[in-house]
């Protein structure tokens, strides 16, 4: 895939930290709207079993009284779009959203994610 961007939107709630891995990655945020964009640029195909590109960036947020006894997300709209490198055609990405039950995150026992008071 070629010129591929991903936008993301933190809530409200949450707050971007700033720390990016890989550091050099193209990642910028937007305070005032929340919104989180990853110029990946070229991403090649996974083979053999090796797993493609991947960006983690910190968010830090204190849950509220009413977020109690819930799994609130932390990152939202999720969404993109790319070239496919063999078609020449636009290709759209999504992804669910992210939240404190970070399913995708197999260092995290699972539910363990909801909020307690």
């Amino acid at each position: 895939m070629t010129d591929v961007k991903i936008k993301a939107i933190l809530p409200p709630y949450a707050n971007w930290e700033g720390v990016v891995v890989p550091s050099d990655e193209k990642i910028s945020y937007q305070s005032g709207t929340g919104e989180v964009l990853w110029n990946a640029g070229d991403i090649a195909s996974s083979k053999n079993g090796q797993e493609g590109r991947k960006v983690y960036f910190q968010i830090s947020f204190t849950p509220s009284n009413n977020q109690a006894n819930s799994q609130p997300s932390l990152v939202m709209k999720i969404a993109g779009t790319a070239i496919d490198a063999f078609t020449n055609k636009e290709i759209d990405i999504s992804a669910r959203d992210v939240t404190t039950s970070l399913v995708d995150d197999f260092g995290v026992p699972v539910g363990s994610g909801t909020v307690t008071q």
